[in-house]
């Protein structure tokens, strides 16, 4: 935990106006399966790249279910790998949640790659699980989207996401991101 506390801390004081540092906005909707519930998620992700080939990200995401089952939260870091059109995604996060809050590891292999000079796609598997057996957070997730670069510091996106495991659901999105 003091880790992700460190290094949180370490991304989100680097000046915004860095150059290569981005911050994105994301909203969805989620579509319980087999008794999951139904939600709105909000995330903000701050990042920043590196070098040629690595960036760090931290993100934060708020879920809105019903009020039986209550909201949770999320704070993660990655460190990013990419090589031409392949990515890696990696890192742990902290999941907030009623009486149940526990830390958690996620990787993610995927593909990008640019359809025209202003349109790209973008498709990965993400794997998730708790640190701690006990809370049963093991899934993966199947994730796809298409991205609009509007210009050099502005780009829009659309996105769905397939999660299997301890939760079930189908989710769409929309997406901004700002580079610095």
């Amino acid at each position: 935990m003091k880790a992700l506390v460190t290094f949180l801390i370490l991304i989100l004081a680097l000046p915004l106006s860095a150059k290569d540092t981005y911050i994105k906005f994301g909203v969805g909707q989620q579509d319980g399966l087999n008794g999951g519930n139904n939600a709105k998620e909000y995330s903000l992700t701050v990042g920043r790249k590196l070098n040629d080939i690595f960036a760090a990200e931290v993100k934060t995401r708020t879920k809105l279910k019903d009020q039986s089952t209550g909201n949770d939260q999320r704070a993660e870091f990655a460190l990013i790998g990419s090589l031409d059109m392949f990515y890696l995604r990696a890192g742990a996060g902290r999941k907030f949640e009623r009486n149940k809050d526990h830390g958690y590891w996620h990787a993610e292999p995927g593909v990008k790659f640019k359809l025209t000079d202003t349109w790209s796609f973008k498709t990965g598997v993400r794997f998730r699980d708790s640190f701690d057996p006990v809370y049963e957070q093991s899934d993966i997730t199947y994730k796809f989207g298409f991205s609009k670069k509007l210009n050099d510091n502005n780009s829009i996106s659309i996105n769905s996401k397939f999660k299997r495991g301890d939760s079930q659901y189908n989710s769409i999105g929309i997406g901004y991101k700002y580079k610095f």
